[in-house]
């Protein structure tokens, strides 16, 4: 069993929200505490893990890469509890985790979410956007599956993905564009554009 006695809870909250924010004076307005004393707390984490979190001027510190790693872990971790403490507080099942691609959240679903809400407004929708496989508990995953792919028994089918091609504007000029072949797959792209213009491609 682990002990978590000495754990600087104070000083993890501190720098998350000053991670957060990107500034310490607004975490220590969402804490209700004095810039001092997230300053203090911020230090106190550093001497702890034995390296920096923010570097810069102390007027107008920046986060570190280790900073801005530990930063989202820690605001992972909140989520997680505050989470926690919603649904067994109250029973609350109205979270629905949703895991996707990045590019597909921000130019499908996004732009959906509204109407979604409107006509289910007791979910409270959480994306998790992250291209590799989620490391939490998720309620919905929307996966793109190649032509030849089966789909799996528990899964329902969204849509059906077309491909189209953008031609640079110097290939229609050489006369080109009507041999390029039929793309059936960006592996089959990149081989045969390689065939075509060599290794380096167009550039």
């Amino acid at each position: 069993m682990k002990n978590r006695k000495n754990l600087p809870v104070a000083a993890l909250r501190a720098f998350e929200a000053a991670a957060r924010h990107g500034r310490l004076t607004a975490a220590a307005e969402e804490l209700s505490v004095t810039h001092g004393a997230i300053s203090r707390h911020v230090s106190q984490l550093e001497m702890l893990i034995g390296t920096e979190l923010f570097e810069g001027p102390r007027n107008r510190p920046k986060l570190t890469a280790e900073g801005r790693v530990f930063g989202f872990a820690l605001t992972a971790a909140f989520d997680q509890m505050e989470d926690a403490l919603r649904i067994v507080g109250r029973g609350d099942d109205s979270i629905l985790d949703v895991a996707c691609l990045s590019t597909f959240a921000m130019r499908w679903l996004i732009p959906r979410l509204h109407d979604f809400t409107a006509k289910y407004p007791r979910y409270d929708v959480r994306l998790a956007t992250d291209d590799r496989l989620p490391r939490t508990q998720i309620d919905v995953q929307i996966l793109v599956l190649a032509p030849n792919i089966a789909l799996p028994e528990n899964c329902s089918p969204l849509f059906q993905e077309q491909l189209g091609l953008i031609i640079a504007p110097k290939l229609r000029m050489i006369g080109q564009a009507a041999s390029i072949p039929t793309v059936q797959c960006c592996l089959d792209w990149r081989r045969e554009r390689a065939r075509m213009y060599g290794k380096s491609g167009l550039g």
